[in-house]
């Protein structure tokens, strides 16, 4: 049994605590907030606050640029129907898609141009194809060693699909590849066309594809004596047009808006040059006439 004396101590001790906690928060502000970082607290308030009402107003000037750009374009748009109506009667295209993306918008303005897509290859999936796990499949197909390097095997089956979308070969190494479920092919292979048309751009899991894939599946082409166009999408997380540019392709980095879609038909019809939106491109749009006028819509670059 606790005394008398021991519950006086217990009571004294509980309001000692009692006490000294309301010391400590009567007195908080001077002891533990000196004025000083009372004032330093108040200027940063201001300041937040004022970043923050900064951030409105600039996000309500994008919104009104991203609308007047929408606006834009629509009317380019509606114009460049007008324009490329025929430009490209006659013309044999084939549509090869290596990323992800839809393709029936650019598909629909070159048939309203008058083109002939004889057919669209479209890449299922880049990382499954060009993974580790796809070199015995491909070694095999392509009747190689299985000392064959990674490389090689690569650039083996870039040649291949561009030879017999050029028609030089059968179209037997693309039905390889859609019969293993890396490729979807809309169309018919084997004639020869006017124009192959990429529809590119890569993502950061993918930057070896530029190197392996694309280098000899252009250069395939070309060798081929066939016009080939590299084109991506203005939000592309990186841009293809370095090494296109490198390997003489011409190119258009903004194919998702109107004036992307305009250099693509000048480009078809046999400009050169790089096209669209971003640091490497020369210019908005090629001059619309004939490829061999010179001159050109200027845009500055950021």
């Amino acid at each position: 049994m606790f005394g008398f004396r021991y519950h006086l101590v217990t009571i004294i001790a509980i309001f000692m605590a009692l006490g000294i906690g309301i010391l400590l928060g009567g007195s908080i502000d001077q002891d533990l907030f000196p004025k000083e970082q009372v004032a330093l607290f108040n200027r940063l308030e201001e300041k937040y606050n004022a970043s923050r009402a900064e951030n409105t107003k600039w996000s309500r000037k994008v919104s009104e640029l991203n609308r007047q750009t929408s606006q834009l374009d629509q009317a380019l748009q509606q114009l460049g129907n007008l324009y490329v109506r025929n430009k490209l009667a006659g013309k044999k295209i084939v549509l090869v898609q290596f990323e992800k993306g839809d393709s029936a918008k650019v598909f629909d303005w070159l048939q309203s141009a008058g083109a002939q897509i004889q057919a669209t290859v479209k890449v299922r999936d880049t990382e499954a194809f060009l993974g580790t796990s796809a070199l015995p499949v491909l070694a095999q197909g392509l009747g190689t060693s299985g000392e064959t390097s990674e490389a090689t095997l690569f650039s083996l089956s870039a040649k291949s699909l561009a030879a017999s979308i050029t028609g030089a070969t059968s179209a037997s190494w693309p039905e390889f590849l859609k019969n293993k479920g890396w490729i979807d092919i809309q169309g018919h292979l084997g004639t020869r066309p006017d124009v192959v048309i990429v529809l590119g751009g890569v993502n950061k899991n993918t930057q070896s594809r530029l190197q392996w894939f694309d280098s000899p599946f252009l250069k395939e082409i070309r060798k081929q004596n066939i016009r080939v166009v590299g084109t991506e999408r203005s939000d592309s997380e990186s841009s293809i047009v370095p090494v296109y540019r490198n390997l003489g392709v011409p190119t258009v980095d903004n194919l998702d808006q109107a004036s992307g879609l305009l250099s693509l038909v000048e480009l078809i019809n046999g400009r050169e040059g790089n096209y669209g939106i971003k640091q490497h491109s020369v210019s908005l749009i090629p001059q619309l006439g004939s490829p061999t006028a010179g001159g050109s819509l200027e845009v500055q670059q950021p």
